[in-house]
């Protein structure tokens, strides 16, 4: 059954739904998209903003492909799975990037890249054999990425490293960062190692409260798209693909570009330019959502505002 939201229903007119919602969200969120990519046009590690950049610009891409499949109502478990990934990478947004603390944001910042740096680094063998299924020169080619992918990954391995060795925790919280360091524990609660000498971390069950701290969304994270994140039993059952399943699925998303739409108002909105990259067609795509009731009340209000502007 499908629950009818009053506001989608005063923005949008009669009969609006969740897509209705999703789509209006996302065509802003594109916006802010490019205002991102002209600040960063590249991936500097070393600047943290950029990196924050980087990872809203692939979340606002994910609901993108999100979006595609649910208007479509084709692929429930897919969408369940990009919707998993969109939240996790929005718990990263909210641990590291609105962290206050200068320090404890550079100080897991670095870490988590470094997280990731030796995770891939785990994937390449130390020495590649040549088998009769590939010629000589595949091979050669073949040899010089594993050895381009390697040194990379040891350079941001060292310059991550290098950054939390000078880090102010390094010499407040000695024994806790040479622990960090070596585990890239990213998640840490608190900078302090406990009896065991080990360092406690949040489980993502937990850092899914950063979102919504109420207990049945926590769930649906952690547990129910968990399911299809793994191809669990759930994910194989027949019946997923009704239109209200995809229709709840959306207003989860929605919930989502909310959030990142308020991390985007936060960070990235100085002087109130976060839409400046806003076009024409824009205007013309996202007035094609309102309702003739609203796009004449937003007409009312142009006209008085211009009246006010005229007679100053």
């Amino acid at each position: 059954m499908r629950i009818e939201i009053p506001e989608n229903i005063e923005l949008f007119g009669e009969g609006a739904t969740c897509f209705h919602a999703l789509c209006f969200m996302q065509s802003f969120l594109r916006i802010a998209s490019r205002k991102l990519k002209f600040l960063y046009p590249n991936f500097p590690i070393d600047i943290i903003k950029a990196t924050e950049a980087r990872i809203l610009s692939r979340i606002i891409t994910s609901i993108d492909s999100f979006t595609l499949l649910c208007l479509q109502g084709i692929d429930y478990s897919t969408c369940c799975t990009i919707a998993r990934s969109i939240a996790d990478s929005l718990v990263v947004i909210k641990l590291i990037y609105q962290e206050n603390d200068s320090s404890e944001q550079s100080f897991r910042h670095y870490l988590y890249l470094l997280d990731g740096f030796l995770q891939n680094a785990k994937l390449l063998e130390e020495n590649i054999v040549k088998t009769d299924r590939i010629t000589d020169a595949e091979f050669d080619a073949l040899k010089k990425q594993y050895e381009s992918a390697r040194k990379n990954f040891k350079d941001g391995i060292d310059f991550c490293k290098s950054k939390l060795c000078e880090h102010p925790f390094y010499t407040t919280f000695p024994d806790f960062s040479s622990v960090a360091i070596q585990q890239a524990s990213w998640k840490f609660k608190r900078k302090e190692l406990n009896r065991k000498g080990r360092i406690e971390s949040y489980t993502w069950k937990e850092l899914y409260a950063l979102l919504d701290n109420r207990s049945s969304i926590i769930s649906m994270y952690s547990s129910f798209f968990s399911q299809f994140v793994h191809g669990l039993s759930i994910s194989n059952i027949l019946g997923h693909d009704d239109t209200d399943n995809f229709e709840s699925l959306a207003s989860c998303v929605v919930c989502l570009q909310g959030i990142v739409l308020q991390e985007l108002k936060r960070s990235f909105n100085e002087d109130n330019k976060l839409l400046e990259f806003f076009t024409n067609e824009d205007l013309k795509q996202i007035l094609m959502f309102y309702s003739p009731e609203r796009i004449s009340d937003i007409l009312k209000k142009f006209e008085a505002s211009k009246t006010n502007k005229e007679a100053k």
